[in-house]
């Protein structure tokens, strides 16, 4: 855990824990660089917009030598170059090359979204596992306790003389349920809480709890149209909206392609 929450690791909050799995995901520090590398690639290919300038220079050693191999002149000379190479004109090219590269960068933007938007999903739903687990058993142990008052007033009830074997059989297997019920929420106890710590990166058995819910949630009730909610995801999804992009870098890249077959205008 970061040293900021050590402090709290006993009570950390659903916001606490999304922001240690997005500090240790691998996956979006994976969609953050290829955003980055898409960038670097726009820029490289809005470089085509500007003069290219080639520098170079050469050095001549010349030496002549008379009879007995005696020298008798030596020169050395420099011969320095500078070229500068303009593309004017090139059909449209260009601008394809760089729409190409920018929906590229789009995609790769809406991509890191989606990364971002599933290690959060991934950290809510563990999350609300491990609190239901954790819930269920506190349920079960009060139960438990219930079984347990059940049997011994039962026996008591049976010493009397008021309440035959039979019942204190059954008060016995209900508790014997009850005790196997609270052991089997009690190991899914443990197995979500090491799901969600894999879910923020961290080693299963590491040490920490969470804070519970704040307050009664009730269950969210889908208001409108199927037609209406499929809108809104098409609109805002990040996923969808990188499909998009990459749909529009493959057009921009036929118009690259095309653009090769046509005249174009250097200055030099």
């Amino acid at each position: 855990l970061p040293e900021d929450l050590l402090a709290r690791s006993g009570e950390l909050t659903l916001a606490d824990l999304a922001d240690v799995a997005l500090r240790n995901s691998p996956v979006t520090a994976e969609a953050w660089a290829r955003a980055r590398a898409a960038a670097g690639a726009l820029g490289s290919e809005r470089g085509a917009y500007f003069p290219e300038l080639a520098a170079g220079a050469s050095v001549t050693r010349t030496q002549g030598a008379i009879a007995n191999g005696r020298i008798a002149f030596f020169q050395r000379s420099y011969a320095p170059s500078l070229e500068m190479t303009w593309l004017l004109f090139d059909s449209g090219g260009r601008e394809a090359a760089v729409e190409g590269a920018r929906q590229a960068l789009v995609a790769a933007d809406f991509e890191h979204n989606a990364a971002i938007q599933e290690v959060i999903l991934g950290v809510a739903r563990a999350y609300w596992q491990y609190a239901t687990s954790k819930a269920l058993l506190a349920s079960e142990r009060v139960s438990l306790e219930e079984f347990s008052t059940a049997l011994e007033a039962a026996r008591e009830r049976h010493r009397a003389g008021l309440a035959t074997i039979a019942e204190v059989l059954q008060a016995q297997t209900a508790l014997a349920q009850a005790q196997l019920a609270a052991d089997r929420l009690e190991g899914e106890v443990y197995t979500t809480r090491g799901a969600l710590a894999t879910a923020m990166g961290l080693p299963a058995s590491t040490p920490y709890d969470v804070a519970p819910p704040a307050g009664d949630l009730p269950a969210a009730e889908a208001t409108e149209a199927a037609e209406r909610l499929l809108e809104a995801a098409m609109e805002s999804r990040p996923d969808l909206a990188a499909l998009r992009a990459q749909a529009e870098k493959a057009r921009a890249r036929v118009r690259e392609v095309r653009a090769e077959g046509l005249p174009s205008m250097r200055a030099v």
